[in-house]
């Protein structure tokens, strides 16, 4: 048997299986170690390597403790697989950080757009709030514009990071459910996209009453509507509707668009972490939306989405072929 752990400078686990290794608490401070006889017993292996920690035990394999040269095979090729795993690690982490710049840098832009920051500051913190009251009142306005503008960038941070949690923690996440309005918590997450899905003269409407409520983990399905709604934005047909149907005994969310189509063939994998649909192929994305939703549905105990395009209902708009989708929840 092998374990093997591999940690990140600031010892977060990667990757590994060192929890099946009952007899960790007796090398837990010594991790080079050597205890076998004829085969039987355990060598351990510590090592660091760019800024990642691998720790491998070999137990009870009668080739790889009397062998060095297979042992030193092992241990290479473990190496290289933690290797793999740190640099795409980092890889994505490095992604998330641009995203979260990217939105700080806009967020700042849109504050100096609306005053110089040198003129909020003052010798006190009460001259600030004065200096910053006059701006406001100024331009009422604008400032109520940049106030909107900037609790939908809140949103989008908020949203990355929590996607981050989702993927890279997996069942760390600890659901807590509670009661909440089905309404209120779809038009927060909407917020972000309302502007830009007005544009496109896209309305959206609801078919069940406001007082409708579910049992759901509050941070998950926020999750979900606002990758629902990242994807709605760049895939809904233009001046077509999003209609939204819950049914209370089935407790299902039925959401019905005018968007991309979906082969049939293709409706298998769409779930897949980096898979996109054959006719979004124009359209920026890392089909990464979908997944996310498939991830904080399983985190939450729930069926996975489903969809169901209606090929008998076909539209065109510029090059893209849309057709009318439903995607199906069960809350």
């Amino acid at each position: 048997m092998i374990y093997y752990e591999i940690t990140d400078a600031a010892g977060k686990i990667l990757a590994g299986n060192m929890q099946g290794f009952v007899e960790r608490p007796r090398y837990e401070n010594s991790k080079n170690f050597v205890e076998h006889q004829n085969g039987l017993g355990f060598k351990g292996v510590f090592e660091q390597v760019e800024n990642i920690n691998i720790w491998v035990v070999v137990q009870n394999d009668k080739d790889l403790l009397k062998s060095q040269k297979l042992f030193r095979i092992a241990m290479d090729l473990y190496r290289e697989i933690a290797l793999g795993i740190y640099r795409q690690y980092k890889n994505e982490m490095n992604a998330y950080a641009h995203v979260l710049n990217t939105i700080q840098a806009q967020m700042k832009q849109k504050i100096d757009d609306f005053a110089d920051g040198n003129d909020f500051s003052g010798e006190t913190f009460n001259e600030s709030v004065a200096n910053i009251s006059k701006f406001i009142e100024k331009d009422t306005t604008s400032a109520a514009d940049l106030i909107f503008y900037v609790q939908k960038r809140v949103i989008d941070m908020r949203a990355n990071l929590l996607g981050a949690e989702v993927i890279h923690s997996g069942e760390q996440y600890e659901i807590k459910i509670s009661t909440v309005s089905l309404k209120r918590a779809i038009l927060n997450q909407m917020h972000p996209f309302v502007d830009e899905l007005t544009s496109k003269r896209v309305q959206i409407k609801f078919f069940f009453n406001d007082d409708c409520m579910i049992q759901i983990d509050k941070n998950m399905f926020s999750l979900i509507m606002y990758n629902f709604f990242s994807n709605a934005l760049k895939y809904t047909m233009s001046e077509s509707e999003i209609r939204l149907n819950y049914s209370g005994e089935d407790r299902s969310l039925d959401v019905s668009m005018i968007s991309l189509k979906m082969d049939r063939s293709e409706l298998s994998d769409i779930h897949k972490e980096g898979v996109r649909g054959i006719h979004a192929s124009n359209i920026p994305g890392k089909g990464i939306g979908l997944f996310v939703i498939r991830r904080a549905l399983e985190l939450m105990g729930k069926d996975p989405m489903y969809i169901t395009p209606k090929y008998d209902k076909t539209f065109t708009e510029y090059s893209g072929i849309y057709v009318e989708n439903h995607f199906h929840f069960s809350l």
